[in-house]
């Protein structure tokens, strides 16, 4: 089971997109979990390595005692067993959620990613759970976890 391979330390959990929903996931996780923080603007994940929120909602003593490692480098992320992707929302031109096809890998395109075969493939063959902050309480799961 994913869960007790990850409370190990013997499977890894990339959060994908590190603004203010994603950074202050990543760092929950990564206090009882091994968690790669991926965000695509290098210059984010620089300040981020150096305990610097540039989204300016956390402190520094925030990322104390957290097992994480921050990358822009897709092939950083090869080794990672499940993904938690907290990206904002594609819309359409009146303002409404896109849907998302099953393994259309949208989400990766929003992203503006050059996703290649290899990638789309080791993606695509874990589990992706879209989970919206309206709909799920995070911090109770966060808690439980």
């Amino acid at each position: 089971m994913i869960y007790n391979r990850l409370v190990k330390k013997e499977a890894t959990l990339a959060v994908i997109g590190l603004g203010y929903v994603g950074l202050p996931i990543a760092l929950e996780f990564a206090r009882k979990i091994k968690v790669v923080g991926f965000d695509i603007n290098a210059d984010r994940v620089d300040l981020m390595k150096q305990n610097i929120d540039p989204s300016n909602e956390l402190v520094a003593s925030d990322f104390e005692g957290c097992d994480i490692s921050f990358t822009h480098k897709l092939e950083d992320l090869k080794e990672v067993q499940f993904f938690i992707v907290a990206v904002p929302t594609p819309i359409d031109q009146s303002k409404k959620p896109k849907g998302y096809a099953s393994g259309s890998g949208q989400t990766l395109r929003y992203l503006g990613l050059p996703i290649n075969n290899t990638f789309h493939e080791e993606f695509y063959s874990h589990k992706l759970i879209p989970v919206e902050d309206s709909a799920y309480k995070l911090q109770k799961l966060l808690k439980e976890f």
